[in-house]
């Protein structure tokens, strides 16, 4: 929120500048061009607007752009520089975003000596950050990187593709099983993340890892994927799941009529199975406001589900007035999530 607001009263100072005319080179004008260059990559028109003495306010958002227009470039930037910058603006948002672009480019060289030298002091890394350091630890020969991952891979964003990089090397030492990895396949089907969901089959074992012909054909049309499922389906856990992950994008866009096809060949799944299409069928029932999702989510009993699912459930509770759901649905939730403001 602190950087939305820094943000907001730039763009405010900046729509109230008029043209810079000929006096680009100084005051407001200054940073107006400053940012137009930057939009326009200039660089030339940055380092002549840096190099400027001029005081202002904003003088350092001219400095903080063209390390910026620096780190994009294709020759190395000097690290120098950047660390000057941080040093000078210690704690604010400007040095920390420019510390975290300045660790993108180090791992985009694969620059991991530099990396690990440049991470300290690095105030709120996200997961891709995170998941760089340890790629760039375990490229040193830094082995205990592996043991942090493999506490966290599970808590860990299904969308960076460090994750990914990292969590790929913690499969291939052999320490994640075949449900942990289906369950990372779960969720990165319902995250909208076929990519990912398909390199996830690729670490199973060997007689797991379905054709790849079969993923695209549950991505193309999951309905038809549905009706094409062969007798005996159930007998292999691959196919079930397959079979699950076309039931999740059918009820994304028709929760009623994933239901219907789930009723045919719900006795060819387990009872764990069975209850996790229950949550995807109550968590798409809810998002369409459907009387259906609390007694499907019922159905599903006393399962782990992901914050945003359990947020559904309580809010299907809500719309259908029922109190006592609502109180059970929150309690159901991990603690960090029931401790929220929201849910108090």
């Amino acid at each position: 929120m602190k950087a939305v607001r820094v943000w907001a009263v730039l763009v405010m100072w900046v729509a109230a500048v008029p043209p810079a005319g000929a006096q680009a080179s100084s005051g407001d004008a200054r940073i107006v061009a400053a940012r137009e260059a930057l939009r326009s990559g200039d660089g030339a028109t940055l380092d002549q607007l840096a190099a400027s003495q001029s005081p202002h306010v904003l003088a350092r958002y001219i400095d903080y752009w063209r390390l910026h227009h620096v780190l994009a470039r294709a020759e190395a930037p000097d690290g120098g520089e950047i660390e000057a910058f941080v040093a000078r603006y210690p704690g604010t948002v400007l040095a920390e975003r420019l510390r975290a672009a300045w660790l993108a480019r180090l791992a985009r060289d694969e620059n991991w000596i530099g990396f690990i030298g440049a991470w300290g002091g690095l105030a709120d890394p996200d997961d891709g950050l995170r998941c760089l350091h340890w790629q760039a630890r375990l490229a040193i020969g830094d082995r205990a990187a592996l043991d942090e991952v493999a506490a966290q891979w599970q808590a860990l964003s299904t969308r960076e593709a460090a994750c990914t990089t990292v969590i790929g090397q913690l499969a291939a030492a052999g320490r994640l099983d075949s449900e942990a990895l289906w369950q990372r396949f779960r969720r990165q089907m319902e995250a909208r993340r076929p990519r990912g969901a398909e390199t996830t089959l690729g670490w199973l074992p060997a007689e797991a890892i379905p054709e790849p012909a079969l993923l695209t054909a549950l991505l193309k049309d999951p309905e038809r994927y549905l009706e094409n499922l062969t007798p005996g389906f159930e007998r292999s856990r691959t196919t079930r799941e397959l079979a699950l992950a076309a039931l999740g994008q059918v009820a994304r866009s028709d929760p009623r009529a994933a239901y219907m096809r789930f009723v045919r060949i719900s006795e060819h799944f387990p009872p764990d199975e069975r209850a996790f299409a229950y949550v995807l069928l109550g968590w798409r029932g809810a998002q369409d406001h459907l009387p259906q999702a609390l007694p499907w989510y019922r159905a599903a009993g006393d399962v782990p589900m992901t914050d945003e699912q359990y947020a559904w459930q309580v809010r299907a509770a809500l719309r259908s007035g029922d109190w006592s759901a609502v109180r059970r649905a929150v309690l159901g939730m991990p603690a960090a999530q029931r401790a929220a403001d929201v849910w108090t």
